[in-house]
């Protein structure tokens, strides 16, 4: 009896573990970004000062030279409604760079994100992910998958 009582607890676990992870089961975690390309910039001295926004979200950075590629992290509910079941995503992005005092780009522009779902979509996270490029024109927006 004890031994058949064993067996019966050995499989209700083995079923309950099946139907638990009948799809994918895994736990990558991701993270939302805004990715910006930096190109066409004169070169020059003095210290750099970036103001990067998505939404109403921003990161404020100061250098002492240009970088070629900026990014910021894009999370809930700084992250338009109704884009995935973790909050709102910023629909526009901005940039402000000036050196040594002289600006040499202020520019906002709308911004479309990819979501991904890295364990599926009945899982979650669901991240963003946009990458834009920047010259001294303005910024230029297009969508990238979340890696």
């Amino acid at each position: 009896m004890i031994r058949r009582l064993g067996r019966s607890a050995w499989w209700a676990l083995t079923l309950a573990s099946l139907t638990a992870c009948s799809y994918s089961c895994t736990a990558i975690g991701c993270v939302g970004s805004l990715t910006v390309a930096l190109s066409g910039f004169p070169s020059g001295v003095g210290p750099v000062r970036i103001h990067m926004c998505a939404g109403q979200s921003c990161v404020d950075q100061e250098r002492t030279q240009l970088p070629t590629t900026l990014s910021m992290t894009v999370e809930p509910p700084a992250l338009p409604m109704g884009q995935g079941r973790e909050g709102p995503v910023p629909t526009t992005a901005s940039l402000r760079i000036t050196r040594a005092g002289v600006l040499l780009v202020d520019s906002t522009v709308p911004v479309t994100y990819e979501s991904s779902a890295p364990n599926g979509e009945r899982r979650g996270p669901i991240c963003y992910a946009a990458q834009l490029s920047a010259s001294p024109a303005g910024l230029v927006g297009s969508a990238v998958s979340s890696p």
